[in-house]
């Protein structure tokens, strides 16, 4: 063992080198080259050059001079070389099925070569400790396998070797990962499988198992490294700390013990070990450096597992997406109201949006009014009237209480919108932090954020449909008229004499200051002009008195305040003009709180959305590791998850990052198939497990494996 010690069962020489054996007729026309690197190698460089080109059997392809080790950021071959890890994942056996997904439609050697035609260098192969069992099984071997009948005797973890050998064998690396303990789908907090150890499956029994696995690939030398156990996050039997000393929850503790009996049995293997919840943050790192272990100096590399929903930033932008949502809807809506307004009050119905019975006291005055002047009465003011869109009287108009509501409801949806605020704009303090309390703190902030922006946006909408509903029910009962005497028929105080209401079964005015006047036959109704501001100034006020007993014995003499030219004058000359400057200053007010809010997203979406932002949060999360100005905690990172459905920038930003920092990578997934007639959208192959899923997926990784090419790092072609 390169680590100083013998390993448990130490391979023979013929068996260390079997693989380059298996190479020999194939190396003879790089044989002077691979003399000339040796001798050139004998003091490794500090900043690795490009790989070895060594032809892999039957592809071509370059492969790295094995074993592999780490040199500060990278990882490298035994010539000091770096090697891109470019890989994919490709699952199934540690499933209930036990064995890959995609044997049942497909041969194993024509999935293992398509891979190599993809131009991925690695597989990352999941198993479960179940599947390792003496007396495990394959369920419905001819259904799982009925592409290849040849190994449907084989116990799981006869089909699971079968599969590193056809992979090994096509010159692909292969990556072990200890990914659940019972065969069963991952990950969630409450699956009980969070821990390295489960009620069923203890401690001891997970690292036997690894050290076994380990051990039974010693002499294949493509199987480069072991992923000790994915996603370490808060289960049923504890939270999972690193470095804290508690031999329970302590995971960088038994990740060490693990790393030192697997290099035992197999020293030349890489050992990958998963960060904290759900593998996204390496920030406690620094705290208990494994990397820099004496017993396990130049094996360790950290990965990390990337996806849309664990990225702060991308979800932040989500939040603001349905913000502007909220604000375009109410926007709309309320314009549509609006609108609405002005079409119907143009169509004959009096009509107000923001208090309508105000405006048919309006109409109903100035009718009177013009009547009477025409009438050869001098022309006057009711006070009461025109005055009634004032703020004095909507404080007193028939819909006081519904305006209430509105302002009550408006509040509660403002007050909503500042906690979500308040609680997205708290979220990153907590967000980038490991401790389990920082990270209850964000999903709680998030989750408080999310669902304020969901109640806001239900009442701004209650509020705009809320105004279409008040205008339908205005405008559907009928227009309102008024009854106006001649100057000939005026009461003996100068007030007109109230008429019945019209026989076309429209609704009468309902004139609540006039209407009372009426019953004392317009003597109260003068006493109370007199009194008026208008009586004050010497003028006489005569008011029209309106009343709805069927059996007023009064001239039947009527004129329409919808239909006569003098109601059509005033309707002219005054409808709406008093509630639209109320209604224009309000429009404008609504008007610059959306611009104002619209303007704000739009802003903090520009600034969320940009790389150096996505950047930022990596770097903090795990990206430091490759980025340290201390080069003694610089450590590799290998991005063992990644992926998506969609073509977006989430997407275009992950692959950036990769490129541009250079990290090591397994994109998830390559089956198309999560279970047997069960479609993974993340897959590269589409259901048949043959065809391509997404053209754009597959071109992008490998334009992001041919850039390799360019910058001479790891080059497997």
């Amino acid at each position: 063992s390169s680590r100083g010690r013998a390993p448990a069962t130490a391979p023979s020489p013929a068996a260390r080198h079997r693989p380059h054996m298996r190479l020999a007729p194939l190396l003879g026309a790089f044989g002077l080259a691979a003399l000339a690197a040796d001798a050139a190698a004998e003091v490794a460089p500090r900043v690795p050059t490009a790989a070895p080109a060594v032809a892999a059997p039957g592809t071509g392809r370059a492969t790295p001079k094995l074993p592999l080790r780490t040199q500060g950021r990278f990882v490298v071959d035994a010539l000091g070389r770096r090697v891109w890890l470019q890989c994919v994942n490709w699952y199934g056996a540690h499933l209930e099925q036990m064995v890959m997904n995609g044997l049942h439609r497909q041969a194993l050697a024509n999935m293992s070569s398509e891979i190599v035609a993809f131009g991925f260098n690695c597989v990352r192969l999941p198993y479960s400790l179940e599947m390792l069992a003496d007396d495990a099984a394959v369920p419905h071997p001819r259904q799982n396998l009925a592409a290849n009948t040849e190994l449907q005797r084989l116990s799981p973890l006869g089909v699971f070797d079968a599969t590193v050998s056809a992979l090994t064998g096509r010159g692909l690396m292969v990556i072990l990962n200890n990914h659940v303990s019972s065969a069963s789908w991952c990950c969630t907090l409450f699956d009980g499988e969070g821990m390295w150890y489960t009620r069923r499956y203890n401690e001891t029994t997970w690292l036997d198992a690894v050290v076994n696995m380990s051990a039974r690939y010693r002499d294949n030398k493509l199987v480069i490294g072991h992923d000790l156990r994915n996603e370490i996050r808060p289960s049923n039997v504890g939270s999972p700390s690193w470095g804290s000393g508690e031999p329970s929850t302590d995971w960088a503790a038994a990740a060490r013990k693990a790393a030192e009996r697997v290099l035992d049995a197999n020293g030349d293997m890489l050992v990958i070990v998963s960060g904290l919840f759900f593998s996204v943050f390496l920030c406690q790192v620094p705290e208990l450096p494994l990397h820099l272990e004496p017993s396990l100096r130049g094996h360790v590399v950290y990965t990390a597992h990337e996806y849309r929903w664990v990225n702060y930033h991308w979800l932040s932008m989500q939040y603001i997406d349905f913000c502007l949502a909220v604000l375009v809807v109410w926007s709309v809506l309320l314009w549509v109201c609006w609108l609405l307004a002005q079409f119907l009050q143009h169509w004959g119905c009096v009509y107000c949006s923001v208090v309508p019975r105000c405006m048919t006291r309006v109409l109903t005055c100035r009718s009177a009014l013009s009547s009477v002047e025409d009438a050869g009465i001098a022309p006057c003011c009711c006070w009461r009237c025109c005055a009634c869109c004032c703020p004095s009287c909507l404080s007193r108009s028939r819909l006081r209480a519904f305006g209430r509501g509105l302002s009550r409801e408006l509040r509660w949806a403002i007050t909503l919108l500042v906690v979500s605020l308040v609680s997205f704009a708290s979220t990153p303090s907590f967000f980038g932090n490991c401790s389990p309390i920082d990270l209850a703190a964000s999903i709680f902030l998030g989750t408080v954020a999310f669902g304020c922006s969901f109640v806001a946006m239900l009442l701004f909408m209650w509020l705009a449909l809320s105004t279409v509903a008040s205008a339908s029910a205005e405008c559907g009962v009928g227009h309102e008229r008024t009854v106006v005497a001649p100057r000939s028929e005026l009461g003996p105080s100068g007030a007109a004499v109230a008429m019945g209401p019209l026989s076309d079964g429209g609704g009468t005015c309902a004139n609540a200051e006039l209407g009372r006047d009426s019953t004392d036959g317009g003597e109260a109704a003068t006493a109370r002009a007199a009194s008026s501001p208008s009586a004050a100034s010497g003028r006489t006020v005569p008011l029209v008195a309106l009343q709805t007993p069927a059996d007023a014995s009064a001239p039947a003499a009527v004129a329409s305040c919808r239909d006569g030219p003098d109601a059509q004058r005033a309707r002219r000359g005054y409808r709406g003009r008093a509630c639209a400057r109320a209604l224009g200053t309000q429009r404008a007010l609504v008007c610059g709180i959306v611009a104002a809010l619209g303007s704000f997203f739009l802003w903090l979406r520009n600034s969320f959305s940009s790389y150096s932002v996505f950047e930022a949060e990596l770097d903090r999360r795990w990206g430091f590791l490759l980025k340290d100005a201390d080069e003694r905690y610089q450590a590799p990172v290998w991005l063992g998850e990644f992926g998506t459905a969609t073509d977006d920038l989430w997407w275009e930003h992950t692959l950036r990052y990769i490129r541009e920092s250079e990290v090591d990578f397994a994109y998830w997934s390559w089956n198309g198939e999560q279970r047997p007639n069960n479609t993974e959208d993340f897959g590269l192959l589409a259901d048949d497990e043959w065809t391509v899923r997404q053209d754009w997926k597959l071109r992008a990784l490998q334009e992001l494996i041919n850039a390799s090419r360019s910058r001479q790092l790891t080059t497997f072609f």
